[in-house]
């Protein structure tokens, strides 16, 4: 109760001490049941604690098997057959079971008659022992995964005490600990369950060659000891499960408790995002809402993405430098000339013309490196919150990069990026008011010669409240908003530059509000932790009021659109400290895990070296 009040993420946990709970006290009560009373409800709850048992140790395989799956996944390795080991000891277990309820209407006054006891008993043990070698054999190939894991952690913490990067290095110390927990908890639950095992067998006689010593009311046993010691393995069994449980929890670092304040923000989220959902409602002005649609229907997919970026400097923009060239620089070399035949926003040429509804939302900045905003996007279809070591991977080897993208699934994923999806030639592309240079050569910007009209925020035709309906940079909010409503999965993903300068732009910060306000979930994609580290003093003191715009007319427009700054600003200081980099010990056990990859990941980007849990090949 208390694992399951804590924290909506240790309900798992707290589901497997429940089970425990219940095997517990059946136990108990058959124990104490009065030898007069019915032998049909003695050995009704003999069934009903082996199938508690039988459920506990099943949930608690499921949970360990969760913890190396968040390695494997994250690893992008292949199954390593795990799964086929597991099945094993447990319908061996299911079947025992099984027969021990088919044998129910043979069991009379204080013990078992076992009908063809000559071929029963002698079965029933094999598979007794079959189960106990599996499970053997399943732990200690889970303790490899565990421990390959953890020797690595403690390589990477090595790495960055000599590197000086003191954060990865506490975390990758910590990450072996939690491991190491890991590993305990496993041992402790399994050898508690084997001993367990083997003493009832004995009990009732499905541990062969070992002797019977009881019958099932447990009322004449052979040897005192051996009651003694029935009653300590069923101790043994409950303590290592409970132990298990609360390793497994991160109860022991106190994450049962600081993980409540966590669960709080998510619920508020929730109902804000339940709430936009109830009161959406589309524009009174149709032609107003048709735009806000056609923007919706501009997403492209990180495969099309990956291909345009393949393309600068072969194809088109051939002085591209990856290392030196902004997304400004991109859309005015690349996007705007090979969407200038048709006049129309490059992601319609990207996906053919094709409505494609996104599933992110991306702010970024246009001053940022256009390969640390693509990068960015990779890092958010890995599951990442770090991007440097993917943007190295996109200079120098991006066939590797989509191969991990397409073990994951991360291809077909689908983006809104404001400069490919919005139509550069209604807007920018006759124009370069502040004479803004390519960053390369130093040369102002070409000039596109498409002659599409373009149109500014209060343009003609206008709607009742004076905003342009064919402008397309007026509409963002609208069109998160209505995404937010119909799809439940819309994100927003924070492309985050080297100097956090995404921040004191108008246009994000109004992103961030909306996406805040209409309660979608918010992922920050920076360089690295240490990036963090070196700008932590200057965000502390963040203000949505210090932030810059091109025109002063976008920064009044924004500000009067949140109506409570404080709050905000609180929540932008929540999303950078808390939620996007929580402390290693406000995390439960398997958020550990999943931790616990992406540093063995980043560990493998460095050296260029793919890690196979199970084995000794990095």
């Amino acid at each position: 109760r208390l694992l399951a009040r804590a924290s909506t993420r240790l309900q798992g946990v707290a589901v497997f001490a429940t089970l425990n709970w219940f095997e517990m006290w059946s136990k108990a009560l058959m124990d104490l049941w009065d030898t007069s009373r019915p032998a049909g409800l003695r050995n009704a709850l003999f069934a009903v604690s082996n199938l508690a048992w039988f459920g506990t140790f099943a949930y608690f395989v499921w949970l360990v098997m969760s913890r190396v799956n968040a390695l494997k996944a994250c690893t992008g390795s292949r199954s390593f057959g795990l799964a086929r080991v597991v099945v094993m000891p447990l319908y061996a277990e299911l079947f025992i079971v099984v027969l021990i309820l088919a044998a129910g209407p043979f069991l009379k006054g204080n013990g078992i008659e076992w009908p063809w006891s000559g071929i029963l008993l002698p079965t029933m043990s094999f598979l007794t022992w079959f189960g106990i070698c599996c499970t053997l054999l399943w732990i200690a190939a889970t303790l490899r995964c565990f421990q390959v894991a953890r020797r690595h952690a403690l390589e990477a913490a090595k790495v960055a005490a000599a590197q000086g990067r003191a954060r990865e290095q506490a975390e990758a110390e910590l990450a072996a600990l939690s491991a190491w927990q890991h590993m305990a908890g496993s041992v402790a639950e399994v050898l508690a369950s084997i001993f367990c095992v083997v003493i009832r067998g004995m009990s009732f006689g499905t541990a062969m060659p070992l002797p019977r010593m009881c019958n099932i009311a447990r009322s004449s046993c052979s040897s005192g000891y051996f009651l003694a010691l029935m009653k300590a393995a069923d101790v043994v069994d409950t303590f290592g499960a409970c132990l298990a449980a609360l390793w497994f929890a991160g109860a022991f670092t106190g994450a049962a408790r600081r993980t409540r304040r966590r669960d709080a923000r998510e619920l508020s989220r929730l109902g804000r995002h339940n709430l936009a959902v109830a009161t959406w409602r589309e524009d009174d002005d149709e032609r107003w809402q048709a735009k806000v649609q056609e923007l919706a229907d501009r997403g492209f997919t990180l495969e099309a993405l990956l291909h345009f970026y393949r393309g600068l400097g072969t194809a088109y923009m051939e002085h591209w430098d990856p290392a030196r060239h902004t997304t400004a620089d991109v859309v005015r070399h690349a996007i705007i000339p090979e969407s200038a035949a048709s006049r129309s926003a490059f992601a319609t040429v990207m996906m053919k013309g094709v409505p494609t509804r996104p599933k992110r939302m991306v702010t970024h900045n246009w001053g940022n490196l256009f390969r640390d905003l693509v990068a960015a996007v990779c890092a958010d279809a890995l599951g990442e919150e770090e991007y440097a070591e993917i943007a190295s991977m996109l200079e120098q080897d991006v066939d590797r990069l989509e191969r991990m993208l397409e073990r994951v699934g991360g291809m077909t994923r689908t983006y809104w990026v404001c400069a490919f999806s919005v139509n550069q030639h209604c807007t920018i592309c006759a124009e370069n008011i502040c004479g803004h240079r390519d960053s390369v050569t130093g040369e102002p910007y070409p000039i596109c010669s498409c002659s599409l009209p373009k149109t500014s925020n209060t343009d003609e035709p206008t709607t009742a409240s004076g905003a342009s309906i064919l402008c397309e940079v007026n509409k963002f909010g609208e069109m998160m908003k209505l995404l937010a409503a119909s799809d439940h999965d819309f994100e927003q993903v924070v492309a985050i530059d080297a100097g956090f300068s995404v921040f004191s732009r108008a246009w994000c910060i109004a992103e961030l509000a909306v996406a805040h306000a209409v309660g979608m979930k918010q992922h920050l994609k920076l360089p690295s932790a240490q990036a963090l580290e070196g700008q932590e003093h200057g965000l502390r003191s963040l203000r949505i009021e210090d932030m810059e715009s091109s025109r002063p007319e976008d920064k009044g427009e924004i500000l009067d659109s949140i109506p409570d700054k404080d709050a905000f600003n609180a929540r932008l200081q929540r999303l950078l400290f808390e939620d996007l980099l929580p402390a290693w010990y406000d995390l439960n056990g398997l958020e550990q895990m999943e931790r616990l990859a992406r540093l063995l990941k980043r560990q493998d980007a460095v050296v260029g070296r793919q890690l196979f849990i199970g084995s000794d090949k990095v």
